[in-house]
């Protein structure tokens, strides 16, 4: 049994200086694992700064992306309306007087046309007139 004490004590001591090692380990490492603390806590405070922006960046993005649609659609508008403004002129350009003067003297020269033309038909239908007072003449002679 003593044999076994001793075994046991034996055990007990090497744990013991097992131990002893481990804390005086810990106790050189302790600075060391400060520093890395404090550098984990600054990289966490980076990237919770950086998260943050993140965030705020892509806020913005899709405000832009909005901004960029209701452009694209103010675009759209605007074309389309320059398109019927285009296809409106193309329609009222065929009715624009090109020379004025011209147009003027052809609506001149037509004038007298016609009033030479009424003249005419007046003339016409006195002597057709004319012509039905002698036929008409004529035949009472012809009767008596």
């Amino acid at each position: 049994m003593l044999e076994k004490r001793d075994e046991l004590q034996l055990t007990i001591e090497e744990q013991t200086a097992k131990v002893a090692a481990i804390k005086q380990r810990q106790q050189d490492e302790e600075p060391e694992a400060r520093k890395m603390q404090a550098y984990v806590d600054e990289l966490g405070h980076e990237l919770r700064l950086l998260h943050k922006t993140g965030v705020e960046l892509h806020k913005k993005l899709e405000a832009k992306k909005a901004e960029a649609a209701g452009v694209e659609e103010q675009i759209n508008r605007v074309q389309l309306a320059t398109t019927a403004a285009q296809q409106d002129i193309a329609k009222l350009t065929s009715q624009i007087v090109r020379s004025p003067d011209r147009m003027k003297k052809e609506i001149s020269d037509m004038s007298l046309a016609l009033a030479s033309e009424k003249q005419s038909v007046i003339d016409t239908e006195r002597r057709s007139r004319e012509l039905t007072a002698k036929a008409d003449l004529l035949q009472k002679t012809d009767k008596v």
